[in-house]
């Protein structure tokens, strides 16, 4: 009953002009996404989905790499037999090695394959 007293006892703004906005504090959560992250209800399904996507990726750039490697390894092979035709392989190589997530390699076949095109274009009227 002391509870009730103490209730009534509070002040109140009987201000007509006295306004305020409580629309936020009165709206139930319905759903996860208002809360910050540590607060949202646990749901395993998103869980699941993000591993799901981590593994996509950590695919993706093993693919990346082995791409980039194969890449690297035509356009050096481009610097002694064939250079335009191993050279361009390697460049279009390495292009879908950076794009799978394996930027050095790919960069590096790119490089290289651009380098041994080029020399080979200017050593060719001397031979």
């Amino acid at each position: 009953m002391a509870e009730n007293k103490e209730f009534e006892s509070e002040p109140v703004n009987r201000d007509p002009d006295y306004r305020e906005e409580m629309a936020a504090d009165v709206v139930p959560i319905t759903s996860g996404t208002a809360l910050p992250e540590y607060e949202r209800p646990r749901d395993d399904s998103e869980i699941h989905e993000r591993r799901k996507g981590q593994e996509a990726r950590e695919d993706a750039g093993q693919t990346g790499r082995v791409i980039g490697m194969f890449s690297v390894i035509l356009s050096v092979l481009s610097l002694f037999i064939l250079p335009v035709l191993f050279g361009a392989a390697g460049i279009i190589g390495g292009f879908v090695a950076v794009r799978r997530g394996a930027a050095t390699s790919g960069y590096w076949a790119i490089g290289i394959g651009i380098a041994s095109i080029v020399i080979s274009l200017l050593f060719a009227p001397f031979f």
